[in-house]
């Protein structure tokens, strides 16, 4: 390079050895421009190539990401169908409609199905219509330990154990909150009344796992065992998922840790086949029925028509799930177009719950259809 300074040849050799290397205009912005020629170099070769392979590797993530989600709606999913269920759900409500499965999202109404087909359920105590009405400090004096519930209320928000007053009045004033209509009026408020006191199945420090049963329209797919320590804490929830003959299905969930040394429930052949007798009195093609196993006896915990999109699954075991879901739905439409009444089927039983220090209780119009 003749009649060019020294200076000059000695930027010209650095820039050489920082040419930007040829990228996608998408991981380009990932990794970052290389310096420019006149200026002090920012990043060395050897760190440059580091990030563009950290930015390929996320790419990588991000496109089996999204091939994934494409799979998941292209083909059977359960995940699908339970987002698909609760936009249809909101426009039954936007429209000034009644979901009649929904009535189920109230805990009294679920025992009072359950008691009319002969399925047991924990033990009723107190009742409330209003906050107000309840006091922290008698409870906590109560003899005997018990949990104040929320007739509606989702994710354990609604629950809280009757041991300490100042914790019960911490709830209360929790769920004054959440009691209040959402600002749209396209939801429920998150708490709503009645609140009750029920029994507690087992005392303090002793696990009782929840027993949440897949059912769809009179097919059990799946028996998935959680374990809650604390349910104030969600971190130290364990899973583990089963088969309704109780095989082990591995680690099929992600949502938390899989602990394969759950005891598979003495009582799970009997709550097997009551989800499947429930599941068709309903009239869903999919619903999951919560039981609880005291070891000598086997309690509906809960019926939930419509559970939070919270679990996560392989793609695989999404697959198995949705297609249960579509083959369910497929022979609920069968046996309606051959005639079958789709109402919710109530059992011959009693419906009026029986409160042990309240007046009894009666399920709502919707309910005797």
């Amino acid at each position: 390079m003749t009649g060019v300074s020294p200076n000059r040849r000695a930027r010209h050799r650095r820039a050489a050895r920082f040419t930007p290397v040829r990228v996608s205009s998408r991981l380009s912005g990932l990794v970052g421009r290389a310096p420019a020629p006149d200026g002090p170099p920012e990043l060395t070769a050897p760190e440059l190539r580091t990030r563009l392979r950290r930015a390929r590797a996320r790419a990588r993530r991000l496109q089996a990401e999204l091939t994934d989600l494409k799979a998941r709606y292209d083909g059977p999913s359960h995940q699908a169908q339970l987002t698909a269920a609760w936009r249809e759900w909101r426009h039954v409500r936007t429209a000034g409609g009644v979901e009649e499965g929904r009535q189920f999202d109230n805990k009294l109404v679920s025992y009072a199905f359950a008691q009319s087909h002969g399925v047991a359920f924990p033990a009723l105590h107190g009742r409330w219509e209003s906050l107000d009405d309840i006091d922290p400090v008698a409870l906590a004096a109560a003899p005997e330990s018990s949990f104040l519930k929320a007739a509606h209320g989702a994710a354990a928000l609604g629950v809280v154990a009757t041991d300490d007053a100042a914790e019960i009045a911490s709830a209360l004033s929790r769920w004054r909150t959440l009691a209040r209509p959402t600002e749209l009026r396209l939801d429920p408020p998150v708490i709503a009344p009645p609140y009750f006191t029920e029994e507690r199945l087992r005392p303090e420090g002793e696990l009782l796992l929840d027993i949440k049963v897949f059912a769809f329209y009179g097919e059990v797919a799946q028996v998935l065992l959680l374990a809650v320590p604390d349910y104030r804490d969600r971190s130290a929830n364990r899973m583990r998922v089963l088969g309704p003959d109780g095989a082990d299905l591995g680690p099929v969930v992600t949502t938390a840790p899989i602990d394969p040394d759950l005891p598979v429930p003495g009582h799970l052949a009997e709550i097997v086949d009551v989800a499947r007798r429930l599941s068709l009195a309903l009239r869903r093609p999919f619903v999951r029925l919560d039981f609880y196993d005291t070891g000598d006896r086997a309690l509906l915990g809960e019926i939930t028509p419509m559970p939070g999109n919270v679990n996560r699954y392989v793609r695989a075991h999404d697959a198995f799930l949705g297609e249960h879901w579509e083959r369910a739905r497929g022979r609920m439409r069968a046996d309606v177009a051959a005639g079958l009444d789709p109402r919710v089927v109530w059992g011959p039983g009693p419906r009026e719950l029986v409160f042990r220090d309240a007046s009894p209780w009666w399920p709502g119009e919707l309910a005797h259809r």
